[in-house]
């Protein structure tokens, strides 16, 4: 039997009525603007508002790397972090406090 995390996984690998856009390096990832907005503030605001992003349907990603990106992303949609090392725990905290993810920050950097 399947769970909402499968669920919302498979939402996201295989980018399943994605209605936004987060473009990173020269990629671009298919998102969904309720799991963002659920998990971080900063795309609520982003997505609530009359801000270009929303409008324009894609997200500059510019302050972090496509891989940072792809396991914050996994996070946010599973609550789950994989492939971890010492350069990604570092990138990934503090993508973690720019997004204000506060479970994500407290599981790479425990108090």
């Amino acid at each position: 039997m399947k769970d909402l995390k499968c669920d919302l996984e498979s939402l996201y690998t295989e980018s399943i009525n994605c209605d936004m856009k987060l473009r990173v390096e020269t990629e671009v990832i298919p998102v969904h603007k309720a799991v963002l907005s659920a998990r971080s503030p900063v795309f609520r605001a982003m997505f609530s508002h009359d801000m270009i992003e929303n409008a324009s349907g894609f997200v500059e990603v510019k302050d972090m790397d496509m891989k940072t990106l792809r396991l914050m992303l996994m996070y946010m949609y599973t609550n789950t972090l994989q492939d971890l090392d010492e350069t990604n725990v570092q990138k990934l905290y503090i993508a973690a406090d720019r997004y204000e993810l506060i479970s994500l920050k407290s599981a790479v950097h425990p108090t």
